[in-house]
């Protein structure tokens, strides 16, 4: 099944284990991109619909 984000707070940002906030740049999470061989850096995008979080967060208040 394909997942499409209705907005941007349907995507989570991920770099080295970290959740990145929607509302910091690159800069203000302290990713640097020169500092890096090649300039390459590996993040992982995430799409969490609002949907599936309150079923998450419902099931969780119950235990």
């Amino acid at each position: 099944k394909t997942v499409t984000p209705k907005s941007i707070h349907d995507l989570k940002l991920i770099h080295a284990g970290k959740v990145l906030e929607n509302n910091k740049t690159l800069a203000d999470s302290r990713i640097t991109v020169g500092d890096l061989p090649l300039g390459v850096i590996t993040m992982h995008v995430v799409v969490q619909p609002s949907k599936a979080k309150q079923k998450t967060g419902s099931s969780s208040s119950l235990s």
